[in-house]
């Protein structure tokens, strides 16, 4: 290659990273981020075109270089996982405020449950569903590793016997999203690079069925029964909530979003109730909650979702069906949890909450500081379920009716801890 053909390369390199730029900031803005663009002379163009060329170079012909693609596209949920885990080993260090006199007792309840035997190193996402579990998982020794969550597994709660469903078709590709039901099997294959495959296979007949490819973003799946639900990112700009049912075999678009925040906030399912948070006009938020009937749409909840005024931002929102929880910030250090049973008055359960939590038959956990705390509404009453010395997190689909998943050990450890607790 001669100097002007060398040139006439590097110029070429110059507009691709700069329309990459201008593709990166509008992810950012998708994703509710600022960033501020600062104006730089030719020769630092320049050479960050060089240095941006190496490790390009690097990343295409080196054997680590899917690798490095998944460390930069981590999903949200796991990166927020271990930073709160980390502010959560910060908090710990710090000295404990003396509980004030008329401060409620917190029972302890810790002493109530079973670990889950496995041999995989690896596993994501476990998912309590009658007396299963389900999770992806694998062999590695970190989460830099090349594929490792490449098998599905379901696991027995009486015979201890775990058994592979299903394994990712996808090269380079890994499962998240396993979810379950007495008939369906859900779960997500990606390969982390535009590549988002929903399946879906029915428990009796062992038939797995291609529910819907998702070209950008990783879709968070929530499954009852015959009906699974998602928001898929649909381009740029727009974000769409999702229903399938298994019977009906076809996607209905519930509803269609424009801001960021509320584009990459999951769904709840339970029994026949949907709830999904909305951008409100103005400020704020609203809260939807939708009935569906046997058949799995939404004709006996009538052509429009109840809306609760959650009186302020919403964000992940969880129910039992009747109950409804929700944070009103994304920063777990602000956060508050909050929740209502009728759809008018809010309890502000605590302050400080991390981004997982869930909401049983009679009470809603969450994680304050590595412990994992109970709040039974109906007693006004708080309890916490992990050991003193031991700092736990939740499973993101972590409460099924009195059942609770978490781990007991830190993120990125060689093996992963995870227990179930139930909650008599």
């Amino acid at each position: 290659m001669n100097w002007d053909e060398l040139k006439k390369w590097l110029l070429n390199l110059k507009e691709w990273l700069l329309n990459l730029y201008e593709e990166y900031l509008l992810q950012l803005y998708r994703k509710g981020k600022r960033c501020i663009v600062q104006k730089m002379d030719k020769k630092k163009l320049w050479t960050i075109a060089l240095a941006i060329s190496i490790i390009c170079i690097f990343c295409v012909f080196s054997k680590d270089g899917i690798a490095l693609w998944k460390k930069a596209n981590v999903s949200p949920s796991e990166r927020e996982e271990e930073r709160i885990y980390n502010s959560n080993i910060e908090k710990e260090k710090r000295p404990k405020k003396e509980a004030k006199a008329e401060s409620p007792p917190v029972i302890d309840m810790s002493d109530n449950y079973v670990e889950i035997k496995t041999d995989m190193q690896r596993i994501n996402e476990p998912t309590y569903f009658d007396n299963e579990v389900i999770y992806s998982a694998g062999e590695g020794s970190n989460i830099e590793d090349q594929a490792i969550l490449t098998k599905i597994f379901v696991y027995d709660m009486e015979t201890k016997e775990e058994k592979v469903i299903a394994e990712s078709g996808i090269k380079f590709g890994e499962i998240y999203e396993g979810r379950l039901s007495h008939n369906w099997v859900a779960w997500l294959d990606t390969n982390h690079i535009g590549t988002n495959i929903i399946y879906g296979m029915n428990r009796e007949s062992g038939e797995i069925v291609e529910v819907k490819k998702c070209e950008y973003n990783r879709p968070q799946i929530r499954l009852w029964e015959d009906n699974l639900i998602w928001v898929e990112q649909r381009d740029l700009e727009n974000d769409s909530l999702y229903l399938y049912n298994f019977s009906s075999g076809e996607p209905v678009v519930l509803e269609s979003f424009d801001n960021p925040t509320y584009g990459t906030c999951p769904p709840c399912i339970w029994e026949n109730v949907i709830v999904w948070v909305s951008p409100r006009e103005g400020e704020g938020s609203i809260i939807k909650k939708l009935a569906l009937n046997e058949k799995g749409d939404s004709s006996a909840g009538g052509p429009e979702p109840e809306l609760i005024d959650p009186k302020g931002f919403a964000i992940y929102p969880a129910t039992n069906g009747e109950v409804i929880a929700w944070l009103d910030n994304l920063d777990p250090n602000e956060a508050s949890l909050k929740l209502t049973l009728d759809g008018n008055n809010i309890v502000t359960v605590a302050n400080g909450v991390g981004r997982f939590f869930g909401v049983g038959d009679r009470f809603v956990a969450y994680t304050q500081a590595g412990t994992i705390m109970l709040y039974f509404w109906n007693e006004d009453t708080y309890a916490y379920i992990t050991p003193k010395d031991v700092l736990g997190r939740l499973s993101q689909c972590s409460v099924s009716g009195n059942y609770i998943t978490w781990y007991s050990n830190p993120p990125k450890e060689k093996q992963d801890i995870v227990n179930i607790t139930i909650i008599k």
